[in-house]
């Protein structure tokens, strides 16, 4: 069974690295979008489960100016297992937001 989820409502990312969202069952990310409201940079991760956070699993990094969107396409299509977990990081604490969304398959 397929379910389309709201992964992670729209909220800043964090100046520190942060778990976004972790994956119960197989996941995959239809829609990932951000808008600044402050220029920062903002780093997504994918980290396997078990992993440790680290540059090998940078999945996109993207410089925004204020009133700047981003739809991620780096993100989107990506498919995370049980215990994988997607994290952002961004330069400037509540400078930039992130929304996901996408199905869960049970």
């Amino acid at each position: 069974m397929t379910t389309t989820v709201c992964l992670d409502q729209s909220a800043f990312i964090a100046n520190a690295e942060a778990e976004v969202f972790a994956a119960t069952v197989k996941t995959i990310i239809d829609k990932c979008n951000s808008s600044a409201v402050l220029a920062g940079v903002a780093t997504l991760r994918i980290v396997q489960s078990g992993g440790t956070p680290g540059n090998e699993h940078q999945q996109a990094k993207k410089t925004f100016v204020a009133d700047d969107s981003y739809s991620w396409p780096e993100i989107v299509g990506q498919t995370l297992e049980p215990g994988d977990s997607l994290r952002a990081v961004c330069t400037v604490a509540s400078a930039v937001t992130l929304r996901v969304s996408g199905r869960q398959i049970t």
